[in-house]
């Protein structure tokens, strides 16, 4: 598969679409999990067009499936390209080159639009692939003027993604006042095993922590937070690797191995005595690949 890293992958575990306009499909790989399989691929971008064409397998071939266009420059779709996947656990691959269909990759999306007061549990996310919504670990936040607020409480809520390595984004709004921690969680196992990453406006860093029953902070490189201030949260996870970035800076790159196939992420809130609620708005969580 030398060369195909210059063109745009995308990866489907169910029917749907690959790219909304014209482009070319140079390469697919099929995981089957030794199971039968069918894609039909389609010059459409809601599988109401006519197939281009389609590639199948057994139980009894290979689990992994490749297939190479890019001799005869690619298998061109005019209009769009939506793949029928038919088959029990396969997962494919698919190189484009072309501009992929961005929902495609999106694990969880999450504008936190409903009524006031709503909790996250009873909240229907915009995105949910794994289907599971919002869990608890500690109550506390709720939906408040399209947002979730926490409430000026300790709170921590997850949901599962179905991926450990990802890329989890938030627009968080800092506590006003008080000195309380916000952010996101991370590979939460459980209720004593996760990773916190956030904005610590009491001692001015970013701060991560890993609870392994019981809490330790490994990293908190400075930086003057201001109560009520917006901030764009980032944390890219690959394998051991952990890195947070603010509003598009790079604050922290660190290895830690713990938790490395948790899929559950989330928001995380440190009760600050005091002052405005902190809230997140466009929680999105997609693959890192």
């Amino acid at each position: 598969m030398s060369g195909l890293p210059k063109w745009n992958l995308r990866r489907r575990t169910s029917t749907g679409s690959v790219c909304d306009t014209s482009c070319r499909l140079m390469a697919v790989l099929v995981d089957s999990e030794h199971s039968d399989w069918e894609l039909e691929f389609q010059n459409s971008t809601d599988g109401s067009g006519t197939n281009v064409f389609e590639l199948g397998g057994e139980a009894e071939d290979s689990s992994n499936r490749y297939f190479d266009f890019r001799n005869l420059g690619g298998i061109y779709f005019s209009t769009a390209c939506f793949a029928k996947l038919t088959g029990t656990g396969a997962t494919v691959h698919l190189w484009i080159d072309g501009t992929p269909t961005t929902s495609a990759n999106i694990l969880v999306s999450d504008t936190f639009t409903g009524a006031d007061t709503t909790t996250l549990p009873n909240h229907d996310p915009d995105v949910d692939v794994v289907g599971g919504g919002w869990t608890d670990a500690d109550a506390g936040i709720t939906i408040e003027s399209n947002k979730a607020s926490d409430n000026d409480v300790t709170a921590l809520s997850v949901i599962d993604s179905g991926e450990a390595d990802v890329v989890i984004t938030a627009t968080m709004v800092i506590q006003g006042g008080g000195s309380g921690f916000n952010g996101l969680v991370f590979r939460y196992q459980d209720s004593t095993h996760y990773f916190i990453a956030g904005c610590d406006l009491l001692n001015d860093v970013t701060a991560v922590w890993i609870n392994n029953a019981g809490f330790s902070q490994i990293a908190n490189p400075a930086h003057n937070y201001t109560a009520g201030e917006t901030v764009n949260l980032r944390v890219t996870l690959s394998g051991s690797s952990i890195k947070v970035d603010i509003d598009g800076v790079n604050e922290v790159d660190i290895t830690n191995t713990n938790f490395a196939t948790a899929t559950s992420h989330g928001l995380y809130n440190d009760a600050a005595g005091g002052g405005t609620d902190a809230t997140w708005d466009n929680f999105l969580v997609v693959p890192n690949w």
